[in-house]
């Protein structure tokens, strides 16, 4: 029998009203003008109607302090109990810190104020806020910094800092340029504010003569607003001033990374390396990868060993390169064994600013865990199967079995050595995760075969396996749930029609955000192309491919892309970001989807590529939202 419910609302009524604090405010931050060095007390209240870390067995409190010409800081601290509120406190040592942004975490749950969060403004001895914190404030409605830190995008309230700021600080030029940054935001186009934005700069320049940073800025707006000769004289200037300065470097690298010829490229490269020998690690590192990509190996190994201490990703990238491509395997193996070496002694004094130890942890464990892949596949192609398999099961422990070409070559590597059921077991957990690919099925059926089992019952345990996966994969989705409303945008497709997203409402509509040099997007596309397949006779689902951050523009862009299309065969819709959609939607990489139901809002949204699993994921979200059921859950 259906048991009524009534009574049990009734009883959460109740108690919901005897828990409610007397405390109206959720969260408070004292002193209410906090300065640098000062200790500050956050209190979070559970007991308001509505916190969504009521009931939480601990929290804690996280602050992301943006700083002058510094990376954020994360502040952290574990909170206790005072009376019936989380209470924490917390030393602001940092001598450039601007602002900062709050919100609070538990094991299951955040709370980021819908998307708002809470924030305080550093303040000095006048009482009034520091220059640049009012800038800081603003730049945080107007762009992501951190993913956990995403505040919703508002551009009016980023104006009225800006604004702020500039009748505190009448001679700081950050306000006019954050002022100008939302102006072009917003008025997309227009060329008389683009007119008098370049008049403005003229008189900024002549008034800056003496003034290295200054000019270096105008340099950079004198650019955004098409005045490149303007922007190319004061470079010059700059450079011949100071030639080995960061204006000079930064113009010398960004010339690199434009030419589009490789020997060109390299040749650049090299000259950069041998003029600039005294650079930063990060100035190295991006140079090392560079280097490698170009297949410069003597130079990008020379780099690498003045790198103190020894740096795993970038020992790890080469070797992969050596191995992968059967440049040379011994060497390879070597460098992997030096980046696994490196990666189990991290050097905690590299952490990011902006990192918590925790997610510090999970990119070393994850970093380890790939290299160790690269170490065991250079192993395993030198005949050393014992010592690759014990390297794979690390690598694979220590991703999780997140990655299914890590998973793939474990289960090849058990079947080398002629451990069967071990492989057919791993093989099974990873296709109930969904972390598979085609190679991984294929070693796992023959391992089967290999115990004497008949194909058609491996056949159906990956039947099993996969239902299992999905009954498994749906809870998670419906947890994962976004439930945003779709900012509308008009772009045009292929043929020059204008496609509207407003238009699509009562449609399932899946937005996928990508460009024709996204190594991850072309892998994913023969995936989504099978899912256009299924659903294209289906008046009720939209697909649109979402073209964005293509190198070429124009009509040189549209000719990349069609035929990009045409010599893969892809027959979806695509759609040309020419209006800047994927900042709309906060894309941070490619590709993005967006899964869309039929009034228009974000349900869900899934990056990157994750091999056949994809296909198996994108159908199970478009049918839960053809299916109306998720509307009603939660």
């Amino acid at each position: 029998m259906k048991r009524s419910i009534i009574p049990l609302v009734l009883a959460l009524l109740v108690i919901t009203s005897a828990f409610a604090g007397s405390e109206k405010q959720m969260v408070t931050i004292t002193p209410e003008k906090p300065a640098v060095g000062a200790e500050i007390t956050i209190r979070y209240n559970p007991m308001v109607i509505g916190a969504p870390l009521f009931g939480a067995e601990a929290v804690d409190v996280q602050v992301f302090m943006f700083r002058e010409k510094e990376t954020p800081l994360l502040l952290e601290a574990a909170m206790k109990k005072a009376g019936k509120v989380w209470e924490a406190r917390l030393k602001l040592d940092d001598a450039k810190s601007l602002f900062g942004l709050v919100r609070f975490a538990s094991a299951k749950t955040a709370d980021n104020n819908q998307g708002n969060y809470w924030d305080f403004l550093i303040h000095g001895e006048s009482g009034k806020p520091v220059s640049g914190a009012h800038l800081a404030r603003s730049r945080s409605y107007q762009y992501p910094f951190s993913q956990d830190f995403q505040r919703e995008k508002n551009l009016a309230r980023a104006r009225e800092e800006a604004m702020q700021e500039e009748a505190l600080h009448p001679k700081q030029r950050q306000s006019k340029f954050r002022l100008w940054d939302i102006d072009l935001a917003e008025r997309k186009g227009d060329s008389t504010l683009v007119r008098n934005i370049a008049g403005e700069l003229e008189a900024m320049a002549k008034e800056s003569a003496d003034d290295d940073e200054a000019l270096a800025a105008i340099s950079t707006w004198y650019r955004r607003v098409g005045q490149n000769e303007k922007s190319q004289a004061l470079q010059d200037q700059l450079i011949a001033k100071n030639p080995d300065g960061d204006i000079a470097k930064q113009v010398r690298f960004q010339k690199i990374s434009q030419t589009r010829d490789r020997e060109e490229r390299a040749r650049l490269a090299i000259e950069y390396l041998q003029d600039f020998p005294n650079l930063e690690a990060n100035q190295k590192a991006s140079l090392i990868g560079l280097l490698i990509n170009l297949q410069k190996f003597d130079k990008a190994e020379g780099l690498l060993a003045t790198l103190q201490p020894p740096n795993g990703d970038l020992l790890n990238q080469i070797a992969w390169t050596y191995i992968e491509q059967l440049i040379n395997v011994t060497r390879g193996v070597e460098l992997a064994k030096q980046g696994v070496e490196a990666l189990r002694q991290p050097n905690l004094g590299a952490k990011p600013s902006f990192m918590s130890p925790k997610q510090w942890e999970q990119q070393r464990r994850t970093s380890l865990g790939n290299t160790l892949d690269t170490y065991a596949f250079g192993i395993f192609k030198l005949g050393r199967y014992q010592e690759a398999q014990a390297a794979y099961r690390e690598a694979y422990d220590l991703t999780g079995g997140a990655e299914p070409d890590i998973n793939e070559r474990l289960v090849e590597c058990y079947l080398q050595n002629g451990e069967y059921a071990t492989a057919v077991e791993v093989a099974k957990a990873c296709i109930e995760k969904s972390k598979y690919n085609d190679k991984l099925l294929e070693h796992g059926k023959e391992a089967f075969a290999k115990q004497g089992k008949k194909a058609e019952e491996f056949d159906e345990l990956v039947a099993a396996a996969k239902e299992a996966g999905a009954a498994k994969a749906h809870a998670e989705l419906l947890a994962q749930r976004v439930n945003k409303p779709a900012i509308d945008f008009e772009a045009k497709n292929l043929r020059g029609e204008v496609v509207k997203l407003a238009q699509l409402k009562g449609k399932v509509v899946v937005l996928d955000f990508w460009a024709t040099w996204c190594g991850p997007c072309k892998q994913a596309f023969p995936y989504v192309q099978k899912i256009y397949e299924k659903y294209k006779d289906n008046p009720d689902v939209v697909i649109l491919a979402v073209n964005t951050w293509e190198n070429e523009s124009g009509f040189a862009r549209q000719q990349a892309v069609k035929k990009f299309l045409e010599e893969n065969k892809y027959t979806f819709p695509v759609v040309y970001d020419e209006s800047g959609v994927v900042e709309k939607y906060k894309v941070e990489g490619i590709p993005t989807q967006f899964f869309i139901d039929r009034k228009g809002v974000i349900q869900f949204t899934a990056s990157g590529f994750e091999g056949p699993a994809m296909e198996q994921g994108m159908a199970m979200k478009i049918d839960l939202l053809l299916s109306g059921k998720l509307l009603s859950a939660k």
